[in-house]
């Protein structure tokens, strides 16, 4: 048996009168304490630490924000230096100093209609299609509400072969000024082009009356009527006035008209007189490719000078690499003075730019069958052949048969022959 002690006897270990954590506690108050009047006695020394550092903190913060926002501005030449001499080029109807320069400040004059109308018109002039379609499209961009702009815009995609979208770049035109005598003239055109000559006309007299002083409207009807009426005199009148406005209202046009009465000469047989004309347009425009092609026609086939329309259609192909109509001549003058094998460099790089002409598909076999390689012949005669229509040339389609049949190659004649020679010539009013 045990004996239970109550709680209250049982012993328990005395505290101590010294407690450790209650004087680290008196301390740390006191300390606090201490700081705080140190604090309140030099309050407005330590605002002024606080608020420069705040300060500094939000300007920290707004530079940030303004880097993320706005990026750093780029330095822009003021234009107008260059516009004036643009402007100066223009009027004396240097095209190609102008186009030039009028490119070098589009960026800082995105909406200036005026400037991008001029470059479209300009490289159009000068026979750069590819590069006026590029362009057109920053000028209706520049002002979507322009009949001008979609006017040009037209001209530029028929130029290139997108009639049917030129078509409705004209229509548009028209709907934004029924009275606009580009609108008018450059729908023509396009019409023109799809063979809907009728129509063409109208528009063409349209344009006439809307502005009996119609640079476009002019030259557009004498395209009509030279090739789709055949009234090959009024067409010549035709682009004399036109050729007359340009000189006293638009120096810059000077050179469309002006190889467009060139080629009306050489139909004529008044080669001096096409060469006289075509090196006025040459002198003021240098790289004008169609003046260039032209001169290079004449000298090659009717002046018998292959070394003379070599020299132009070099400069040719160095202004517009893509002309295929000058690389095929310029291959003709090559193969003419027997560099055969610049000749098929010149041909392969005329079908590589787009040819859709068989003859100059023929011509870059003929350079391959000259050097003995008909493997690559039968290339471009398979090529070629498949171009052929039953309207091509008989001297043509006798080439190529003459071809097929000397190289062996198995996928037959392309047309029944005919009794003229084997070898096409170059038809002057057409390098295809």
């Amino acid at each position: 048996m045990y004996i239970r002690t109550p709680p209250r006897y049982r012993r328990t270990a005395r505290r101590s009168p010294f407690n450790f954590r209650r004087y680290l506690l008196w301390l740390v108050l006191i300390g606090l304490i201490a700081g705080n009047l140190g604090l309140l006695e030099r309050r407005d020394e330590v605002r002024v630490q606080v608020d420069h550092l705040i300060n500094r903190a939000i300007s920290e913060v707004g530079r940030s924000a303004a880097t993320l926002v706005a990026p750093l501005p780029t330095p822009t030449q003021n234009p107008s230096g260059i516009l004036i001499e643009a402007d100066n080029f223009w009027a004396s109807g240097s095209i190609t100093e102008a186009v030039k320069r009028y490119i070098s400040v589009l960026d800082a004059v995105p909406n200036d209609l005026g400037i991008h109308y001029r470059v479209v018109f300009g490289l159009q002039a000068l026979g750069a299609a590819q590069e006026a379609a590029r362009y057109a499209e920053r000028a209706v961009t520049a002002d979507p509400f322009s009949a001008d702009a979609w006017a040009v815009r037209a001209w530029a995609l028929n130029s290139i072969g997108r009639s049917g979208e030129a078509i409705a770049s004209g229509l548009h035109a028209l709907s934004l000024d029924p009275n606009n005598p580009r609108a008018a003239a450059y729908l023509a055109e396009a019409y023109f082009s799809v063979e809907q000559y009728q129509r063409a006309q109208s528009l063409a007299e349209q344009a006439i009356r809307n502005d009996p002083d119609s640079f476009e409207g002019y030259w557009v009807r004498g395209k009509i009527r030279e090739e789709s009426l055949f009234q090959f005199d009024s067409a010549l009148e035709d682009y004399r006035i036109a050729y007359q406005i340009a000189l006293q209202r638009q120096p810059a046009a000077l050179g469309l008209a002006a190889v467009d009465i060139a080629q009306m000469e050489i139909r004529n047989q008044n080669y001096d007189a096409a060469i006289d004309i075509l090196d006025d347009v040459i002198t003021s425009n240098p790289d004008n490719t169609p003046a260039l092609f032209w001169m290079g026609t004449i000298y090659f086939s009717f002046k018998g000078d292959p070394a003379t329309a070599n020299s132009y259609l070099m400069r040719c192909v160095d202004y517009n690499p893509n002309s295929y109509n000058c690389l095929y001549l310029l291959g003709r003058t090559q193969f003419s003075l027997d560099q055969i094998q610049s000749a098929i460099q010149s041909f392969e790089a005329a079908v590589r730019a787009g040819s859709p002409f068989p003859r100059h598909y023929w011509w870059a076999a003929n350079a391959h069958f000259a050097l003995g390689d008909c493997t690559r012949a039968n290339e471009y005669l398979r090529q070629g052949s498949a171009l052929l229509t039953q309207s091509s040339p008989a001297e043509l389609r006798d080439a190529y048969n003459y071809l097929i049949t000397t190289c062996g190659t198995n996928f037959g004649a392309p047309l029944a022959p005919t009794e003229s020679g084997p070898t096409p010539t170059l038809d002057p009013a057409n390098a295809g």
